[in-house]
């Protein structure tokens, strides 16, 4: 045994490994040999038989905490949080001053929802060893997840700084940074990564997907071209490059990227998934036949099953198939709701209505006329609010095509800045409490602050979008800053608006639309949103109706464009043959005409829709 463990402990897992496999022959117990047998597999990242050889070591020998703690961590890689949490728990009772085993406990308590537990343990492996690095890491990320990411941000920045060339430093800050949707400095850590290990094939790999985020994928591109010529036969790269070239709207060299990628992997449900929504797949052809089997093979896969029901509703949908089309937008919903309900993030309508009864009787006309004078007067921003899928992106897309315009898409810097504000006061609260305590001093200094970013994305355009479908929850924050901001209310039929939430795979977030009647009660939330606005915004915002887009573009576009400061310009109406980069879900809707199919499209699911019209009550179109 004492040889077995130099050579563990010199890394030479192979001649350990050899030595441990006799001694069970002769004492089938052994622990010390399943001990070192299941190390061995841990650290090659064989978790099941490290699990298997561990367990049977703490069967041999129940009291040895660094027994129990090896087993935590190899249950913690298996995804068994549950069973991982009771090892652990008695691993740092025999060892306290383990702080691997505390870093493992904290994991595994985060991953069972006891999120304040997993953050008191992760300070315990912090204080076991203030060296070890994955335990500073996981604090600062469990502390972001609990709703403080500038705590988590700020250990993590003084962490790089005592340790500039500590990579798994510069990896934590770019997760938490694209976890709140600042992927241009996650882009920035990512970079500083780089720098240290620039040969690391999977962060060049990592670097693209945030550059995307960022909205530079003819960045992303760059990168990805090259990994393609130097490793022609990943198929996860050509994966990627057809989602890149599908946002910069060029479609034929998506669809010879996602098809190279079936050439490479013919199980590659992400080429599958691009495919469908580069084309109208043929229903009864051989890749929709290859999804279909995928999504039924993958039960135990939800991403890539979901992902793949959504692909196929799609495709069904194309070919008018509308009840099979309904069935795979059923099971995709009902597997994000499992997803939801897993991360704890599960749609409650009854706080979102208190919540947006609250934010109506903080933003009175009272306030407005209080605070008359306040703010930036610049007119450079718009904002464009409304329910997602009610004509965002056509919106934007016809602003952007402007010479003086700018698309930014959907920027969260106002939620962020609804959250930030809570740190300028004299007295922390959350918004909108924190609205009675501002001054103009500090609703200056965020205006200007959110004014300098529409700068570097925008190089200085004249005005620049900020199409986030959540604006208008904040709309009255927007007023307090921007008092000659342009807002654009974007409208559309209720229930179509409801279905085009239900049949899309959000990337994130928008847990109100995997279920129709929730569906209908976010829709009657956002509605008396929009009609307390309409009242009380010292600006009016234009009203522009997706169906009055569809049948009159040119008075539409003149109207919005007037709204906008902006003098008439041909190239609003040709949108489609703007090559802007376009990140959301209608990136393929907006490379083409207008179109009219998708008015009342709901009477195509009309049977299906009952539990949705009924949610939406007297505000249901039928």
């Amino acid at each position: 045994m004492a040889l077995a463990g130099e050579h563990f402990g010199a890394r030479r897992f192979t001649e350990a490994t050899d030595i441990c496999r006799a001694m069970p022959a002769a004492d089938p117990n052994h622990a010390g040999a399943h001990h070192l047998l299941g190390g061995c597999a841990l650290v090659r990242g064989h978790y099941a038989e490290a699990e298997g050889h561990l367990r049977r070591a703490a069967d041999a020998d129940p009291e040895n905490g660094l027994i129990l703690a090896n087993l935590g961590s190899a249950l913690v890689a298996l995804a068994k949080p549950f069973e991982a949490v009771e090892v652990l728990e008695r691993a740092v009772e025999l060892r306290p001053e383990i702080a691997p085993a505390h870093n493992q406990l904290g994991q595994a308590l985060f991953a069972v929802d006891r999120k304040d537990e997993a953050v008191a343990t992760l300070e315990r492996a912090v204080a076991a060893d203030p060296n070890h690095t994955d335990a500073r890491v996981n604090l600062a990320l469990a502390r972001h997840r609990l709703g403080r990411p500038d705590l988590g941000a700020l250990d993590l920045h003084a962490f790089a700084k005592a340790e500039p060339e500590n990579v798994t430093v510069w990896l934590a800050l770019a997760t938490l940074y694209r976890e709140t949707a600042f992927a241009g400095r996650a882009v920035e850590c990512l970079e500083k990564a780089l720098a240290i290990t620039p040969e690391n094939r999977n962060l060049q790999m990592v670097h693209a997907d945030t550059l995307s985020e960022a909205g530079a994928p003819d960045r992303a591109l760059a990168i990805l071209s090259t990994l393609a010529d130097e490793l022609p036969n990943a198929h996860q790269i050509h994966v990627r490059l057809a989602g890149c070239l599908g946002t910069l709207g060029r479609m034929e060299e998506a669809d010879a990227a996602a098809r190279r990628a079936l050439e490479l992997n013919p199980s590659s449900s992400g080429a599958l998934f691009h495919l469908a929504h580069i084309h109208d797949l043929d229903p009864d052809g051989a890749e929709v036949a290859a999804m279909r089997r995928m999504a039924d093979a993958g039960a135990g896969r939800r991403p890539m099953t979901m992902g793949l029901n959504f692909a196929l509703g799609r495709t069904y949908d194309a070919a008018g198939r509308y009840d099979d089309a309904f069935r795979h937008f059923e099971v995709g919903n009902r597997l994000r709701q499992e997803q939801s309900a897993a991360r704890n993030e599960a749609f409650d309508a009854d706080a979102q209505a208190a919540y947006a009864e609250h934010v109506k009787g903080i933003f009175s006309k009272e306030l407005f006329e209080r605070t008359a004078g306040w703010g930036d007067p610049s007119p450079v921003p718009v904002f464009i609010a409304d329910m997602p899928r009610s004509g965002t992106t056509l919106t934007e897309q016809i602003i952007a095509s402007h010479p003086r315009a700018f698309g930014a898409g959907e920027l969260l810097d106002v939620p962020h800045m609804a959250r930030m504000l809570s740190y300028l006061i004299e007295r922390p609260k959350p918004f909108p409490d924190l609205v009675a305590d501002l001054t103009p001093k500090i609703v200056g200094l965020q205006g200007r602050a959110y004014l300098r970013r529409l700068a570097d994305l925008s190089g200085g355009t004249e005005r620049v979008t900020n199409k986030l479908p959540g604006n208008f929850a904040f709309l009255g924050l927007i007023a307090l800053l921007f008092p000659n901001a342009s807002i654009i209310h974007a409208r559309r039929n209720a229930i179509d608006t409801a279905l085009s939430c239900y049949v899309v795979s959000f990337a994130q977030g928008h847990t109100y639309s995997n279920d129709l009647r929730a569906l209908g009660r976010y829709w009657r939330i956002y509605d008396s949103l929009m009609d307390h606005w309409r009242e009380v915004l010292p600006r009016p915002m234009l009203e522009l109706d997706y169906e009055a887009m569809v049948a009159e573009p040119e008075a539409t576009t003149r109207r919005l464009l007037e709204h906008c400061g902006l003098e008439w310009d041909d190239a609003c109406l040709d949108f489609h043959r703007h090559k802007r980069p376009v990140m959301t879900a209608s990136k393929m809707q907006v490379r083409k005409p207008i179109y009219k199919s998708s008015v009342e499209r709901w009477r195509n699911y009309e049977a299906h829709l009952g539990p949705l019209i009924e949610a939406l009550g007297d505000r249901a179109p039928v």
